[in-house]
């Protein structure tokens, strides 16, 4: 057999990828400076194009983006209040990107002023200016007013700041946090130092390549400052999946090869494309991102096609030289009691719990199926009553003065000041006059203000819904006066409409987005098992999967459950465009422990062994491995918990709940349980499906036949026998 490439040639791979990848860190670590902050809006939707007529035609945001609360304990009438707004005032004129600054000083200034006349705010809108420079003056005026006491600064702007970084700053603690636990867990499952390291060895490398790539696209396109927490959580986790299974394969092929040379060509041609079909699983889920149009989802499709790709990389070029250097030194530093549970467990054999427990559903399929059926349908029960929100301020804690400031606008001010909807009209006032009376007469309608003009041919309308502007009333609202006829061409844009054209924009969207999943993970676990019906039962229990981590998203966060325990506090409902990445990022992990344990179950049912004994060998093999790299997942999700920013902690924990039910009660109950009641069917697949799965499909075995459990009536070479001792050859698979 010829050498492979990367084993041949070890040393000089090693020194290369080593260079490459310190060239990675050089520039990809500045990509935090590149980023841009989060934005789930549509770029083509009609409240933006609102927003940009305003700009062009006024040369200003209708958004206020930074709002300052000045305290007046003494009337906002008085001289001390009149001195204070007048110093904030002055603080931001002196910044050229802001073109207009409002406050209780101006003679229509009644409406910045609190209900109870003891606090005034100050307004200021940006001109044309590009985000870093909006980005740069929220910082300037954080920094003047931090040791104020009578001042907190708010405002869309301020928010996306300390958005930025809060969520730089989780990173380093979730980081810090979860290297030493996946150390601790990868020394236990791996039973040696040194072994524990190549995981996370390949994990820092994935991590860094993909910095590297997202540094990239940086001068692209506009990249979410949050992919970053995706790559670190992804990274860590993948990384650690796919080392896991390729280390635990090379033990198992070094123990019955004549060199660990022969040990990795076998893993390679094994365990390495089960990897590689894996890796191309979860991007094709990922990739699903991409189709929507807000920033935020598309970055985090574009970093979750890198990640799993580049983990590749690391695992298959990287690891495999750094194992040929090793050579048995990969066992070194393993304390003596780690060495003998070691030695029990390789001998564990069709003994093993996980082969006992994979009989005992096997023995009553029917039942365990049902049951675990039903307890994934009640988990996921919740998830019908899901209610969805726009992110805004009060993802961040109210020890951030924007989420404060948010909050006290909308306590002691009055409603005028939310500025929720305004109707931008191409005409004069005079023309748009008629669509005033129109709006005053719809339903849920509190104030609408007479045209104001802001260019000889342009007019602005001011709308104060009755309802908050973050709810379905609000919405409505928007819809309805979109619906009117008006003189001539008009606008809606605000905080209630960017809210409604979100929720239509993912809506539009989210069709092709399941249809790029669904075919994703149809077609790789078709190559991988060369069945018809395996990937549609999979996408069924994945499904079930996604909805038992919404209902449990919905249980905490959006009823406010355990607000003390995750420190956080609800506002009742989801960000909207969490529920459709966690609905990816779960379908694509699903699909990936999916793909490693039903490529081992085809490896077993290859080889002679009937479903039945082809499962729970291949559950015995996998089932420690699967938990192994589910949990150490699980640490790098959870990590994100800790994390200030509330739609970081329904990740992080929406996530590693999903891959921890599919770990313990899917792969290690339902599958075997499903296989067991499919029999033949499991393998069924149209003649030519069958023809093309021969030519391109996944097989990890390599041609050596498995043993055979001792005493089994009917276990011939010329029929091989399934647990119940008749002959299970499957006419329809290749090689039966």
């Amino acid at each position: 057999m010829r050498n492979h490439f990367v084993i041949r040639h070890a040393r000089w791979v090693l020194w290369v990828g080593a260079l490459f990848i310190a060239g990675c860190a050089a520039f990809g670590f500045s990509v935090s400076d590149h980023l841009a902050p989060y934005d789930a809006t549509n770029p083509s939707s009609e409240s933006v194009r609102a927003d940009e007529l305003v700009e062009r035609t006024a040369r200003f945001n209708p958004n206020p983006g930074i709002t300052v609360v000045v305290d007046a304990p003494r009337g906002a009438d008085g001289p001390e209040a009149r001195e204070r707004v007048s110093r904030v005032v002055g603080e931001l004129k002196e910044h050229p990107a802001i073109a207009r600054v409002s406050s209780a000083l101006d003679p229509q200034g009644r409406a910045l002023v609190s209900t109870d006349g003891k606090a005034t705010v100050v307004v200021a809108n940006f001109g044309p200016a590009s985000v870093k420079e909006r980005q740069d003056v929220a910082k300037d005026v954080l920094d003047a007013f931090a040791d104020t006491p009578w001042a907190a600064v708010g405002g869309i702007d301020t928010a996306q700041v300390q958005i930025n970084k809060t969520s730089a700053d989780d990173l380093v603690t979730a980081e810090l946090l979860a290297f030493p636990v996946l150390l601790l867990l990868a020394l236990w499952f791996f039973r040696g130092l040194v072994a524990a390291l190549m995981p996370l060895l390949v994990a820092a490398i994935t991590v860094v390549m993909t910095y590297f790539t997202l540094r990239v696209f940086t001068e692209l396109t506009t990249v979410s400052v949050f992919a970053l927490n995706l790559v670190t959580g992804l990274g860590l986790g993948l990384a650690i999946d796919y080392s896991l299974l390729f280390i635990s394969r090379y033990r198992e092929e070094r123990a019955r090869a004549d060199t660990h040379q022969e040990a990795l060509r076998v893993t390679l041609r094994t365990a390495g494309r089960t990897i590689v079909f894996s890796a191309l699983t979860v991007a094709g889920a990922l990739a699903s991102l991409t189709v929507f149009q807000e920033n935020f989802l598309l970055s985090m499709g574009i970093a979750g096609i890198a990640v799993p790709l580049l983990a590749v990389f690391a695992t298959l070029v990287i690891l495999p030289t750094v194992l040929v250097v090793l050579g048995d030194r990969i066992d070194a530093l393993a304390p003596s009691w780690l060495r003998r549970r070691a030695d029990t467990e390789s001998h564990a054999g069709r003994s093993g719990g996980w082969y006992r427990l994979a009989s005992f559903v096997m023995r009553r399929p029917a039942r365990i199926a049902l049951a675990g059926l039903a307890a994934l349908l009640v988990l996921g029960l919740p998830s019908l009553g899901t209610k969805f929100v726009l992110a805004d301020e009060r993802v961040l804690p109210d020890t951030h003065s924007s989420r404060a400031v948010a909050d006290e606008l909308r306590e002691r001010f009055g409603p005028a000041l939310s500025r929720a909807v305004y109707v931008v009209v191409e005409d004069d006032a005079q023309a748009a006059a008629p669509l005033v009376q129109r709006i005053k007469e719809l339903k849920n309608t509190a104030f609408v203000s007479p045209p104001a003009p802001l260019s000889a041919r342009t007019s602005l309308i001011t709308v104060q819904p009755a309802s908050a502007p973050l709810s379905e009333d609000g919405k409505q609202l928007v819809r309805d006066i979109r619906d009117l006829d008006g003189p001539t061409d008009f606008f809606v844009g605000g905080e209630s409409a960017r809210f409604a054209d979100q929720g239509s924009s993912l809506a539009d969207r989210l069709l092709w987005a399941v249809l790029v999943v669904v075919l994703a993970t149809v077609l790789f676990l078709f190559l991988a098992t060369g069945s018809a019906t395996l990937p549609l039962v999979s996408l069924v229990m994945n499904g079930l999967t996604v909805a038992a981590a919404f209902g449990a998203l919905v249980f905490v966060f959006q009823d406010g459950r355990l607000e003390g325990i995750l420190d956080y506090q609800s506002v009742g409902a989801l960000d909207s465009t969490q529920p459709i990445l966690i609905m990816a990022m779960v379908l694509g992990l699903s699909t990936d422990y999916t793909v490693f344990l039903l490529s081992r179950i085809k490896e077993a049912h290859d080889s002679g062994l009937g479903t039945r004994d082809a499962v729970a060998v291949s559950v015995e093999r996998t089932g420690r491995i699967i938990t192994a790299a589910a949990l150490m997942f699980c640490v790098a999700m959870v990590a994100f918990s800790i994390s200030e920013i509330v739609f970081l902690k329904e990740i992080g924990l929406g996530v590693a709940f999903a891959v921890l039910l599919d770990a313990t009660l899917v792969r290690s109950m339902l599958v075997p349980a499903l296989m067991e009641l499919m029999g033949k069917g499991n393998w069924w697949s149209p003649r030519p499906l069958r023809l093309l799965h021969r030519r391109i499909g996944l097989s990890e075995s390599d041609g050596a036949p498995l043993p055979r459990p001792p005493g089994r009536p009917g276990a011939t070479a010329a029929a091989p026998a399934g647990a119940d001792g008749k002959d299970v050859r499957d006419p329809a698979v290749p090689g039966d």
